[in-house]
């Protein structure tokens, strides 16, 4: 887990408009916008955008859950890497219990991603 940052009430107010689907309509699952959102958002929290990557990680979280099941290990495996991301960000502002929340599902979606397990771990502690 990387330092704390001092994120403010921005992130309360992302976290409040959470779990609502970006687009209501079940369509199919985009895998090229999926990968250049997911892109998006690795670049922006590599920049230290901090609420603007986890904006993105919620949206491309929000747009595989408004999609019909899907059973690609792959986008499985993204999924599981944007939750584990959101939830470091959480961590970090503070929001333990949402933290954990992500990572046991980035762990259900994924059992494989090691590095969720290990994040799971280290705040369960």
């Amino acid at each position: 887990m990387a330092a704390n940052k001092h994120l403010g009430k921005g992130l309360d107010l992302l976290l409040s408009a959470g779990g609502k689907a970006v687009n209501e309509v079940r369509e199919k699952l985009d895998t090229a916008y999926l990968d250049k959102l997911f892109a998006r958002a690795l670049a922006a929290d590599d920049g230290g955008q901090t609420y603007e990557a986890y904006h993105l990680y919620r949206t491309l979280i929000d747009y595989i859950a408004a999609r019909p099941s899907v059973d690609d290990p792959a986008v499985s495996l993204v999924a599981s890497q944007a939750l584990n991301n959101a939830a470091i960000i959480l961590h970090e502002a503070g929001h333990k219990r949402e933290a954990q929340e992500y990572l046991r599902q980035a762990c259900d979606i994924c059992p494989d991603n090691e590095v969720a397990r290990e994040n799971l771990s280290l705040t369960s502690q």
